[in-house]
């Protein structure tokens, strides 16, 4: 990595507008927009207890410069070499440089577990240059906490699960040129503001439903950094290379 002071100053302004946004502080004009009540913050020691030169970050150095995408052997082989800290208390923000555009998260694994680590990498893959847009993290952590796009490739049934979102049709691979007007699987024309869009859209809209669904992710998910999670939990291990890993495409989203 090449991470020089103002990619730091970056880092922290990103946490800070990401709970900006997930504040439902951003002037939204959608009357279903709310305050999520979840913040994020930087981890200020490692797993081994040293503190962090610089709160949040961890680097590590590779002879590789890019990486082809989160299916990059060479990039899990670095994870999983002690890269990987204990989701019950840290949310693993990887940070590489993609040959491709995309950044990732994957979702989140729902129900009980006794092991401290799950089978694949659960956390976010930010591209080095998406440090320059803040609303892609927040977008990510939505993925994270169990959110879906509210646009697909058709309109077969709820898009995204939430019923107070504005679905609408909308190759989330090809470039998108309507700007912020879309219209949604009713017909009815509208203006983008919700996160979980892509751009073009205003991003400054959380609504009733996925805070609800992102809650209770947080209530069910044994890889989240939460206080039942964390309760009796003593162990501050760092993965290593004897774990076996695997990739699970259903898990990934950008």
């Amino acid at each position: 990595s090449d991470v020089c002071s103002s990619d730091l100053d970056k880092i922290r302004t990103q946490i800070e507008l990401v709970n900006k946004a997930y504040a439902n502080q951003n002037r939204s004009r959608d009357p279903n927009s709310v305050g999520t009540a979840i913040s994020f913050y930087l981890a200020t020691t490692d797993p081994d207890g040293k503190i962090l030169e610089v709160p949040g970050l961890h680097i590590v150095r590779s002879s590789q410069v890019k990486f082809k995408d989160s299916y990059d052997d060479k990039l899990n082989s670095i994870i999983w070499d002690g890269n990987f800290w204990l989701p019950r208390k840290y949310i693993n923000v990887w940070m590489p440089r993609f040959d491709g555009n995309f950044s990732w998260s994957r979702f989140p694994f729902l129900g009980s577990s006794v092991a401290d680590f799950p089978s694949s990498a659960y956390g976010t893959y930010l591209k080095f240059e998406h440090l320059a847009f803040p609303s892609v993290l927040a977008h990510e952590f939505g993925h994270m906490l169990n959110l879906y796009h509210n646009f697909d490739t058709d309109c077969s049934g709820d898009i995204d699960r939430c019923s107070d979102t504005r679905d609408y049709k909308r190759d989330y691979a090809a470039d998108y040129t309507g700007g912020l007007l879309r219209q949604d699987c009713g017909g009815v024309d509208f203006n983008g503001v919700n996160y979980m869009d892509y751009y073009p859209t205003e991003n400054n809209t959380f609504t009733f439903e996925q805070r609800k669904r992102m809650r209770t992710t947080l209530a069910q998910c044994p890889f989240l950094p939460t206080p039942v999670n964390l309760a009796g939990r003593s162990a501050a291990r760092r993965s290593h290379p004897g774990m076996r890993w695997r990739i699970s495409p259903e898990t990934l989203v950008w």
